[in-house]
């Protein structure tokens, strides 16, 4: 999902890094030599446990010596994030169950709340990107064939430039 996007540097933030799992993808995805032209790495999770491992892997795709490790909900915690990425990588917990809307700021959901915590995670990937920024992200399959308004009017904005269904198999 990294290539498909073709990312040439700037600013790159995974708001649910998972141990850094889509770091450990970095090097091999990417070309090496674009990971010299990241200027700043954000890479947040909720689990303390995951910090040790996601600073191995970053270190090994060379992004280690730009990048930010935290621990916290990005959803509710991260109100600097908006507009500042060139790149987002991410592949946010499904269905999740601690959505709290309320917490989040208005500038990480800018098509409003809903009932569907996927959500969450799409606007806030979308909120968290710069104009001319992009994004590759990992969700559920329901949620494309869901009847959603957010959704619906995001590909109405111009937001969505594919979805890519991998099937059942």
């Amino acid at each position: 999902m990294m290539s498909l996007l073709d990312p040439g540097g700037g600013d790159l933030y995974d708001p649910f890094c998972h141990s850094g799992e889509i770091f450990g993808y970095f090097k091999r995805e990417i070309l090496s030599e674009s990971g010299d032209a990241f200027n700043y790495v954000l890479a947040v999770d909720r689990y303390v446990e995951s910090r040790d491992v996601t600073q191995t892997l970053l270190k090994i795709a060379n992004l280690d010596t730009r990048a930010e490790v935290t621990i916290e909900d990005a959803l509710t915690t991260r109100h600097d994030i908006a507009g500042r990425f060139d790149y987002v990588f991410t592949n946010p917990p499904f269905n999740d169950k601690n959505v709290h809307w309320l917490s989040i700021a208005p500038s990480l959901k800018p098509f409003g709340d809903s009932t569907n915590s996927n959500i969450a995670w799409v606007q806030h990937i979308y909120a968290s990107l710069k104009p001319t920024g992009r994004a590759a992200f990992l969700m559920v399959s329901s949620l494309a064939k869901s009847n959603e308004q957010i959704l619906r009017e995001l590909v109405r904005v111009g937001a969505v430039e594919a979805i890519v269904d991998l099937g059942q198999d």
